[in-house]
């Protein structure tokens, strides 16, 4: 390990090469190195920090969800060391629609199959489970796993971005409304059947955001409330589980 240290530049240097590697297997393997550096040796970054951040918002995009789901880490784990979050702050214009982005569900996602063969029958409590929960470095939401749930406990890049703007929020707390919120309503505005997945990662985003946003989204509770119980009855069922979610998140607000 010591040695490591020692030849720590090259290290680097090595990674910034690799990271556009031709092979995907390669480029996950740098966003993890990356991810478990700034864990464990932050201040080794911190020189290079602007550099890492900006290739891995690229890496975040990539056409490979399992190198853009490594890159994803990195930003709950930047958060979670203490990393001073003006670091990140110039980078939040184009983050912040990376994550959302990335919230949609895709084609091939298990949790379609599993609502189109449930879309026939009412919702049981399990089915209002949401489809989201803090970042597999540290455990779900509530410290454990259902294990005849894999389909709904399978970590991804939809949750791992959940996590990541949930993490973001708190630390940047109403910062961030002013990028995110054009996002969430441009999604919510695409009424056609088409489009329902990101209708739903707009709620999953107004979710997400519930402890590190309720300041600046306060005032407006009563309208975003109005705007969501209707959606409780919406043809499309992870939209109604994703909703019911989202009103719990904001519950004790609602109640006061």
């Amino acid at each position: 390990m010591q040695a490591l240290y020692m030849a720590m530049d090259q290290y680097l240097q090595g990674l910034f090469v690799l990271v556009k590697d031709p092979s995907a297997d390669v480029r996950k393997l740098v966003c993890s190195a990356w991810v478990q550096l700034i864990e464990v040796r932050p201040s080794i970054l911190e020189p290079h920090l602007k550099n890492v951040t900006e290739l891995i918002l690229q890496a975040n995009k990539d056409s490979d969800d399992e190198v853009a789901l490594e890159a994803c880490e990195f930003w709950s784990a930047y958060c979670d060391v203490s990393m001073p979050p003006e670091g990140l702050r110039e980078f939040l214009p184009r983050l912040i629609p990376t994550l959302v982005s990335n919230m949609v569900y895709t084609d091939d996602d298990e949790s379609l199959a599993d609502a189109e063969e449930d879309e026939s029958f009412p919702d049981r409590d399990q089915d209002l489970k949401p489809r989201f929960h803090a970042s597999r470095l540290h455990g779900s939401e509530n410290g454990e796993e259902d294990d005849d749930d894999d389909a709904v406990n399978a970590w991804n890049l939809r949750k791992c971005s959940a996590a990541g703007l949930d993490v973001l929020s708190n630390v940047f707390g109403d910062d961030i409304l002013p990028t995110l919120m054009p996002l969430i309503q441009q999604n919510l505005a695409r009424t056609d059947d088409e489009s329902w997945k990101e209708r739903e990662a707009a709620v999953l985003s107004i979710g997400a955001i519930a402890e590190g946003c309720i300041t600046g989204l306060y005032p407006h509770l009563p309208q975003m409330v109005a705007f969501l119980i209707p959606l409780l009855d919406d043809k499309f069922p992870l939209i109604r589980s994703i909703t019911c979610w989202t009103l719990s998140r904001y519950s004790k607000f609602i109640v006061q």
